[in-house]
C-alpha cells in the first residue's frame, strides 16, 4: 500500500506541475521505450492499460512512441478526473481513452496490448480475469 500511495502522489504532483511532469519522464521515458520494444508494439496495436492513477504517464509514452490508440481504466473516480484533465491539456482525447471501471470487469477482446500497473488492485481479480479472456 505505500508504494501505492507514494506512486499516486507522485503522480498527482505531476498532473499539476510541468516540472515534476517533466522530471517523471526522465524515470519512465526509457523503461516504456524499452518495453514498447520488447513487445513490438506498433500504431497497428490497441493498447489497454489498467490502472491509470491521476497522471496516466504510461498510457501516454506507449501512445506517443507508438503512435496506438490507449484506453486507460482506472477504478478511482478522483484519479479518472484528474487523466481526463492531463490528457485534455496534452490534447490527446482522440488518441487516449480514461475510462472508470474495475480491471476484473472489462472485457479485453479487441486489444492487442495490455499493460498492467503494478500496484493494481484487486491484482488477483484482474489477473484472473485477463487469463480467462486469453483463452
Amino acid at each position: 500500500m505505500l508504494i501505492t500511495a507514494l506512486t499516486q502522489s507522485i503522480e498527482y504532483l505531476a498532473g499539476r506541475s510541468r516540472l515534476v511532469y517533466a522530471l517523471m519522464g526522465l524515470y519512465y521515458k526509457s523503461i516504456i521505450r524499452q518495453e514498447a520494444h520488447l513487445a513490438g508494439i506498433s500504431s497497428k496495436d490497441k493498447i489497454l492499460c489498467i490502472g491509470g492513477g491521476p497522471c496516466p504517464y504510461t498510457a501516454i509514452l506507449l501512445h506517443k512512441l507508438t503512435g496506438a490508440p490507449v484506453t486507460v481504466i482506472d477504478n478511482n473516480r478522483f484519479c479518472v478526473q484528474k487523466s481526463l484533465g492531463l490528457i485534455k491539456r496534452l490534447n490527446l482525447q482522440d488518441e487516449i481513452k480514461v475510462l472508470c471501471s474495475e480491471g476484473e470487469n472489462i472485457d479485453c477482446h479487441g486489444f492487442s496490448v495490455i499493460h498492467l500497473a503494478m500496484q493494481i488492485s484487486p491484482k488477483e481479480k484482474v489477473l484472473k480475469r485477463l487469463l480467462g479472456d486469453a483463452q
